[in-house]
């Protein structure tokens, strides 16, 4: 058995299907106003290669700066940094919380 990849080469890819029109999809994960609607709490940034997009779940006191690494305007973008200690419990908490 191999031992895990150290935390700094680790990758997650997503990849999701919607019926929306691709422009509409870009600004609902690039402009933070969009984002904030259906994602996070808030965010602030742009999405451009060099800068910082940041991402805050108010309700569990995460702020994560994001550094955008990678941008193809209207078709792509990635982003560096991890994830907050414990945030895919927070996660299961969040989804449980909206059952009740």
């Amino acid at each position: 058995m191999s031992s895990p990849k150290p935390p700094s080469t680790r990758t997650i890819r997503s990849e999701l299907r919607t019926s929306a029109p691709p422009e509409r999809v870009w600004e609902a994960w690039t402009d933070p106003e969009k984002l904030a609607q259906w994602f996070v709490d808030r965010a602030k940034g742009e999405v451009k290669q060099g800068s910082t997009y940041t991402w805050f779940f108010d309700d569990f006191g995460y702020e994560i700066p994001y550094p955008v690494v990678e941008v193809v305007p209207g078709e792509r973008f990635a982003l560096a940094g991890q994830l907050p200690p414990f945030a895919s419990r927070s996660r299961s908490r969040r989804r449980a919380a909206g059952l009740a």
